[in-house]
């Protein structure tokens, strides 16, 4: 079977059927849907974003069609916005220094469902101490949001992979703040307008259950389950994801042409940056851990 690119300009005729199939999404849901969530927005206070349709059928399809559940997400993405702009609201030019050191990409071609995946090889930071767990973050989550842009990852899913060969305790304790893990799995799970499908760590040090255990209670009962430890076993990994999109260090044939590919395709999106960054929600700011807009939830 052929593997997608992860830029696809159309959906193909299966991806239209599965978002009908998994999503409920049809030509007059969205627009009903549109029209709801629009007024949503439209009342309440302080809440100016972007409104055209591209931008909120990311969310939309998120969370499958169900209008509040998608506002309340959209308002969660943005109170992190403005709770954390030194790390969320940033341009990919802020982290070119980052993207040059092929530490993460977006795969260039699809996964064996046609999802994306983000790839993150924590193992480069072990001896590069000028890459602190903001860069990292920053990084990643521009990533992520510019990544989503492509509608088959609406549909389809994106999963994650993190190596950790390499990652001494020392580096792992300096990547693992709370604040950064708190703030990935409340982005991960309720803000991001992200199916994730799973999410996969290879070459785990025992000790990396320190970090497993402060993240594990942050993730709903559906996230677990998604969660896969292939330890050193790549066999395993592959299962999961064909060697064709996966770089050398887990087994792959991707090399540095993925890499610059990837970059350059972060970087060509300036202006999506400039536009997701010039609004902010000036209400409940994270964490407010008995607001409402901040309870977990099932993840879909």
């Amino acid at each position: 079977m052929a593997l997608l690119p992860h830029w696809l300009k159309d959906l193909t005729p299966e991806m239209i059927k599965r978002a009908e199939v998994e999503l409920g999404e049809t030509p007059e849901k969205r627009k009903i849907a549109m029209e709801e969530l629009g007024q949503l927005i439209d009342d309440e206070e302080d809440f100016q974003i972007p409104t055209d349709e591209q931008f909120l059928q990311r969310f939309l399809r998120a969370k499958k069609y169900e209008v509040k559940r998608a506002f309340k997400s959209l308002k969660l993405y943005y109170s992190l916005k403005a709770s954390f702009p030194d790390l969320l609201n940033v341009l990919p030019s802020d982290v070119e220094h980052i993207l040059e050191k092929d530490i993460l990409m977006v795969t260039t071609k699809r996964g064996l469902n046609a999802e994306g995946v983000l790839i993150l090889l924590l193992g480069v930071v072990d001896d590069d101490w000028s890459v602190s767990a903001d860069d990292l973050t920053r990084a990643a989550f521009i990533s992520a949001d510019i990544g989503v842009e492509a509608e088959a990852s609406q549909i389809c899913g994106s999963s994650v992979i993190f190596d950790l060969k390499g990652v001494t305790w020392r580096t792992l304790v300096r990547l693992s703040t709370p604040k950064i893990l708190s703030l990935m799995a409340k982005g991960l799970q309720d803000a991001w307008p992200h199916r994730i499908n799973g999410i996969h760590v290879v070459n785990e040090p025992r000790y990396f259950t320190y970090t497993y255990n402060i993240i594990r209670p942050m993730l709903s009962r559906k996230m677990r389950k998604r969660v896969h430890f292939h330890g050193k076993n790549l066999d395993s990994l592959h299962k999961h994801f064909p060697v064709e999109i996966l770089p050398e260090a887990l087994g792959g044939k991707a090399g540095k042409k993925e890499f610059k590919e990837f970059r350059e395709n972060i970087l060509d999106r300036e202006k999506l940056g400039e536009k997701l960054r010039n609004f902010v929600y000036e209400g409940v700011k994270f964490p407010e851990a008995n607001s409402e807009l901040f309870e977990s939830e099932s993840y879909n």
